[in-house]
């Protein structure tokens, strides 16, 4: 309930998230949102965000392939 009702962004944000890198296999990264429960993952390069990868971006891969 603290990270719902946060009013700034170091309240609702996890200090010490899990990420992925630009090239984890999509396979991994499907079986960590199914573990972990997670919706969305940043996608980090050389210590920058360079992206935030979404379930529905895993399932639209998975199913094109």
């Amino acid at each position: 309930m603290k990270k719902i009702s946060a009013s700034t962004v170091a309240q609702a944000m996890v200090p010490d998230p899990v990420t992925v890198t630009p090239d984890t296999p999509v396979t991994d990264i499907a079986a960590l949102m199914v573990e972990k429960h997670f919706h969305t993952i940043p996608v980090v390069q050389d210590g920058k965000v360079v992206g935030i990868l979404g379930k529905e971006d895993v399932l639209k891969t998975l199913m094109e392939s």
